[in-house]
């Protein structure tokens, strides 16, 4: 019975289906031609959900089909979020007009935003802040443009009298964009003076790396150099870490006559001293290194954006909501965006970058998260809207991240959005969209009484056509 009672619903279905089918036909047939009539269709969605527009349409006006309000939304960050980030794009040629700061050095110049260092090293912040001033208008806003020159008398004030060079400076700023930097390629001296740097900034992070790579190229060679500036600039701990080693090494050292001279009487005498005192057992055990604050930085400057926006942020509008952000965030994550906003000082972005891709709210948010610090949404249906967005906008990484999330989330409420994308210009041609187009459709054919086909009325009938097909080949072939 309950197999009769299935196969009449099926039917009823099916009937359902080609009714639709055919109400579409009739209401096509005063177009001039399918290819033409197809780019006008559009069909009404759930409530707010932009109608999904058929295959054969520009792919920069395709709005994804709404999800289903009953699906839950579940959001982790990735096992590593700070490898989805690419912040240190935020410092490429191509962004410079949207930065505020700009260091002068005789060497050239580096260029930085004051929203980043706010988060990420308040005491650079502070020195940016006592260099010169140009003021800006945007919008509503004045915005203040930053000349620093670390030889000026204010900012040295603040950092402590400590004058920062071209490179080191450039070496601070790629790991603050970035949270990484090879300091096994950094030569012992300028380890010392980006140490320095990093302590004077408040960046305990890159402060340890570089003194636990000091530590490391340490020898008979470099010690006394590196003991006798690390004298000069009172940096106590690298003085220490420097005299232990002369300790170890101490009869060794003391024979080196044009090194010692190089030292100094007074540094010279203390490390003699240590050939009269007994030697260690062993070093002094290396500190732990502090952890990392990347996503935790990048996660507080998204939240600013909702809690305390200022004039740094440029907005878009989006169903009668401002939704604020730093421009520079959405173009160092997409070429396209690279393009367009990558002399825009406008404080409403919402024509040049809703024109590329209507956006729900919650996916806007989704995607910020993503771009800010790497918390990606798991809800299929988010990625169902976001997947074809990014594709518009170039960010293949996350093209790839919501496809594959898609593509392991198949079930009866998300099946038809998902066979959906497989439907959209720029997937035809992929082999993967095909195969998990089949399986979209091997999966609606095995069940059919759970999905709920009203959704099609706002699709295109070659997805109908689609399902009709691939019901009757399973007819067929079970000879039903």
């Amino acid at each position: 019975m309950s197999d009769k009672k299935s196969s009449t619903k099926k039917t009823d279905s099916v009937r359902s289906l080609k009714a639709d089918s055919k109400k579409s036909e009739k209401k096509r047939s005063g177009s001039q031609s399918s290819d033409s009539s197809t780019k006008d269709r559009k069909g009404k969605g759930p409530a707010d959900a932009p109608a999904a527009a058929a295959p054969s349409s520009s792919s920069s006006s395709i709005p994804v089909a709404a999800a289903s309000s009953s699906s839950s939304s579940s959001s982790s960050a990735a096992a590593d979020p700070s490898s989805a980030l690419s912040h240190l794009k935020l410092l490429s040629p191509d962004l410079r007009e949207l930065t505020d700061v700009q260091f002068m050095f005789p060497e050239g110049s580096h260029f930085a935003h004051t929203w980043v260092l706010e988060q990420r090293s308040p005491k650079l912040n502070t020195a940016v802040q006592a260099g010169k001033v140009r003021k800006q208008k945007r919008g509503k806003h004045i915005i203040h443009h930053y000349s620093v020159e670390f030889g000026d008398a204010k900012v040295k004030k603040v950092l402590g009298g400590y004058e920062v060079g071209y490179t080191t400076l450039k070496h601070v700023l790629d790991y603050v964009y970035g949270d990484s930097l090879d300091v096994t390629k950094i030569v012992p001296l300028a380890l010392l003076d980006l140490y320095v740097a990093a302590s004077a900034f408040g960046i305990n992070r890159l402060a340890h790396q570089a003194k636990s790579q000091l530590n490391q190229c340490l020898n008979n060679e470099n010690v006394f150099v590196l003991l006798k500036q690390a004298d000069v600039l009172k940096q106590d701990p690298i003085r220490s870490m420097c005299m232990e080693y002369a300790h170890f090494n101490v009869r060794e050292l003391i024979k080196m006559k044009q090194a010692a001279e190089d030292l100094g009487i007074v540094l010279f005498h203390q490390v003699a001293k240590l050939s009269l005192e007994p030697v260690p057992e062993s070093r002094t055990p290396a500190e732990a290194c502090p952890p990392s604050t990347y996503v935790d930085d990048f996660k507080r400057l998204y939240e600013l954006t909702v809690q305390k926006p200022d004039q740094h942020m440029q907005f878009i509008t989006c169903k009668a909501k401002q939704i604020r952000f730093h421009s520079p965030i959405l173009a160092a994550a997409s070429p396209k965006l690279t393009r367009l906003l990558g002399k825009e000082l406008e404080e409403d972005l919402s024509k040049p970058l809703m024109d590329i891709t209507p956006l729900q709210v919650a996916s806007v948010h989704t995607l910020l998260k993503y771009l800010y610090y790497g918390e990606f949404e798991k809800s299929p249906l988010a990625s169902i809207e976001l997947s074809p967005a990014c594709k518009m906008l170039e960010m293949e990484g996350l093209v790839t991240l919501t496809e594959e999330n898609i593509k392991a989330n198949v079930n009866a409420t998300t099946v038809l959005d998902i066979l959906l994308i497989t439907f959209l210009p720029y997937n035809l041609p992929r082999q993967d969209m095909k195969d998990l187009k089949q399986s979209c459709l091997d999966f609606i054919c095995s069940h059919w009484t759970e999905v709920n086909f009203d959704v099609l009325q706002a699709m295109d009938r070659q997805i109908t056509q689609a399902i009709l097909k691939a019901w009757q080949a399973q007819c067929k072939a079970q000879g039903q």
